[in-house]
């Protein structure tokens, strides 16, 4: 009877004994459970934002691509109408030389006619005259052809002048996109360090469950489905999460 009730008292300590592990690795797996869930819930957050900057900088550096475009084109106007300008310059130079050529015959004549006039009554032959006519006619209209030409190279450095602000204002923008975007950058690389931080947290937490699980010995048999269950769930988490870290070396370009 006493060793029956020996063996009795040692089997139902056993019995207890394994309960209580059996107690405490359920709790251990739910505790990994609640803090694995806890570390997804944040990946995910963390994903999503990472997702959204992604897209945000394709925008940027598309917007960057078209200012520059925008800006090689109004490279190329300033240039064509810089030219025009030194066009208009060479014309208003030859114009005015023209017009001192005119006007010094204008003024030659002219003595002719006061010494002749000084001389004699009569006056000037009709060839002379009508030469003199024909001089103060293109006078006048070399003048109106002065101040259109000059109308013209003022308009023209007007639209150069303009250019070059648009040149400088798109400029400006174009940094301002590549601080913001240089900014962004940066940030993606902090939320991949954070994920990377958050993977290793469950990837240690997983090794650490499954070295403990490796102490539970024959015991574990008690509860086979829900061990099992579990430690399936974590070696996906550790592939999953692996792979995310390969998937992540990329993002750093």
């Amino acid at each position: 009877m006493q060793d029956t009730s020996g063996i009795e008292l040692i089997s139902r300590r056993a019995l207890s004994l394994s309960c209580e592990q059996i107690q405490e690795r359920d709790s251990l797996i739910e505790d990994n459970q609640s803090q694995l869930e806890q570390q997804k819930k944040v990946l995910g957050e963390i994903q999503t934002t990472l997702g959204d900057n992604q897209q945000q900088i394709k925008a940027l550096r598309m917007t960057l691509s078209a200012r520059d475009a925008i800006i090689a084109d109004l490279e190329g106007r300033l240039s064509a109408a810089k030219a025009a300008a030194h066009k208009l310059e060479v014309r208003l130079d030859a114009t005015r030389q023209e017009g001192a050529k005119l006007q010094e015959e204008i003024e030659t004549l002219r003595s002719q006619h006061r010494r002749s006039s000084g001389r004699s009554p009569l006056t000037l032959p009709d060839t002379t005259q009508r030469r003199l006519k024909t001089l103060e006619e293109a006078e006048r209209l070399l003048a109106v052809k002065l101040r259109e030409t000059q109308r013209q190279a003022q308009s023209g450095e007007e639209a150069r002048l303009k250019l070059e602000g648009q040149v400088r204002e798109a400029e400006e923008r174009i940094h301002e996109r590549e601080v913001k975007l240089q900014r962004m950058e940066e940030d993606n690389r902090k939320a991949c360090l954070a994920i990377e931080v958050r993977i290793m947290i469950c990837l240690c937490l997983c090794q650490g469950f499954m070295e403990r699980s490796k102490t539970w010995g024959s015991w574990s048999a008690a509860r086979p489905g829900t061990a099992k269950e579990h430690t399936v769930r974590i070696m996906i988490c550790v592939c999953l999460c692996q792979g995310f870290m390969e998937r992540s070396k990329t993002w750093y370009s």
